[in-house]
């Protein structure tokens, strides 16, 4: 009797202790987040933005990794108000798209020196589809402009000043021919010009043609014209906004900006009109 009394007591004791050595020893080993096969990855993100991912390697053994969620990381800052980490950093293309910017068209001057040689030659037609060139006003300087009458905001300001030099003039405005040149001859046909040119300076030519006839009429003028796609269907122009001051010999004499004042543009003009004017080198 006491043999079996010894015998049950150890046994208990033995059951005790190696249920407990079990219990310590599954407290030290990582438990898994997710049931996955060997070789491969599972993940689990709290609430904190800190997600941890499980990796388990071909011999079933588990390996835990933290990851820091960027985003979360520059939202904490921001409440903390300290300076918010990039949020692209540590993501790699597989993590993060970033979307390249919408093309915004860009305004781009490329002017000729005043006395350089330019042809200013074109062939084109009018509102009442007449054939126009540079020799159709003889006696006259011509006051040139290419753009567009979709054009937000260049083309009707530059047109406007265009409008208010004439009428500062006065007398003096007969002696000069405005002429508006479209670079836009697809929606631009003579009877939208002429709709659109009614708004601007009183006997205001406005001008279009075939898309040969137009470009050789701005490689002429040595204008940039590019055209650039909006949504849809849609585009515009980024093009150069000169206005091209030429004499009745068809020489380049001035080259005028919209950033110049009204008074400012007829004080450049004006001394051509009267005769005062400096004659400047024509250089081939």
């Amino acid at each position: 009797m006491k043999r079996f009394l010894r015998f049950a007591l150890l046994a208990v004791i033995g059951f005790v202790l190696g249920g407990g050595v079990a219990y310590l020893t599954k407290l030290r080993q990582p438990q898994p987040l997710t049931t996955s096969s060997a070789g491969s990855n599972s993940a689990a993100t709290s609430s904190s933005g800190t997600s941890v991912e499980m990796t388990t390697d071909t011999n079933g053994r588990g390996h835990l990794k933290l990851k820091t969620d960027p985003l979360q990381d520059k939202i904490d800052a921001a409440k903390k108000g300290e300076d918010a980490p990039k949020v692209s950093e540590g993501l790699t293309d597989a993590d993060a798209t970033v979307a390249p910017a919408p093309a915004k068209p860009v305004m781009r001057h490329v002017s000729p020196n005043i006395g350089l040689y330019v042809p200013g030659t074109f062939s084109l037609t009018d509102t009442e589809g007449r054939i126009v060139t540079e020799k159709s006003f003889p006696g006259k300087f011509l006051l040139v402009f290419f753009g567009f009458t979709h054009c937000p905001d260049i083309c009707p300001v530059t047109l406007d000043k265009m409008r208010s030099a004439m009428d500062k003039l006065g007398d003096l405005a007969g002696k000069v021919q405005p002429i508006f040149i479209t670079i836009d001859p697809v929606r631009d046909t003579p009877e939208a010009l002429k709709a659109y040119s009614s708004h601007y300076a009183k006997g205001l030519v406005a001008l279009t043609g075939t898309d040969s006839q137009i470009a050789d009429a701005e490689q002429s003028y040595k204008v940039v014209a590019e055209k650039a796609p909006l949504a849809g269907d849609d585009y515009t122009f980024d093009h150069s906004a000169y206005v091209y001051l030429m004499s009745p010999e068809n020489r380049l004499e001035e080259v005028l900006r919209i950033e110049q004042g009204t008074d400012a543009v007829v004080a450049k003009i004006r001394p051509y009109l009267d005769g005062s004017a400096k004659q400047k080198p024509l250089m081939p």
